[in-house]
């Protein structure tokens, strides 16, 4: 896959989170904040999770292979305003990275201790690939709760480019 993919999978990533950061704030706190019984509760903590994972990768990739979670956060806001950071991260991160940097194997521990090695874009892969299916589970829960969730396909990205462009 050329760099400029992977890359654009990270905007890509980004840019379908914020969709869905700002169709939760408009939501009532206690639909918001609803245990679903999906696998990381309801709204607020399956965006949660996403988020935390997503600042243990950039960690990661940064250098930290024994990275830990980051602090939960209390509020959508506070939540937004730091995955923003860790999108920035992203970006700035694979933007730095030399072109046969794509391909290393990138060692680290996971939360359990298990060590293991992964190429670089794989990983990369693995994070877009992440936040999908939870956002997928959080619009389920938009509908189940009566609001119509926004479109965060990876078509829909697409055509909001050309359409910017």
């Amino acid at each position: 896959m050329p760099l400029v993919d992977l890359i654009d999978h990270l905007r890509y990533h980004r840019w379908a989170t914020a969709q869905l950061l700002d169709a939760a704030a408009s939501l009532p706190p206690d639909v918001l904040r609803q245990n679903r019984s999906s696998s990381h509760g309801g709204i607020f903590d399956t965006l949660q999770h996403i988020f935390m994972s997503d600042a243990l990768w950039l960690a990661r990739l940064q250098g930290n292979p024994n990275a830990q979670p980051v602090a939960p956060a209390d509020s959508l806001d506070s939540m937004a305003s730091r995955w923003s950071a860790v999108h920035d991260g992203f970006l700035q991160w694979a933007s730095s990275l030399p072109d046969d940097r794509w391909t290393a194997l990138l060692p680290y521990r996971r939360l359990n201790g298990q060590s293991f090695e992964d190429p670089i874009w794989q990983i990369v892969l693995h994070i877009v690939n992440h936040g999908t299916l939870h956002r997928g589970q959080v619009m389920a829960m938009f509908r189940q709760a009566g609001v119509k969730p926004p479109a965060t396909d990876l078509i829909f990205y697409y055509r909001s480019k050309a359409a910017a462009a």
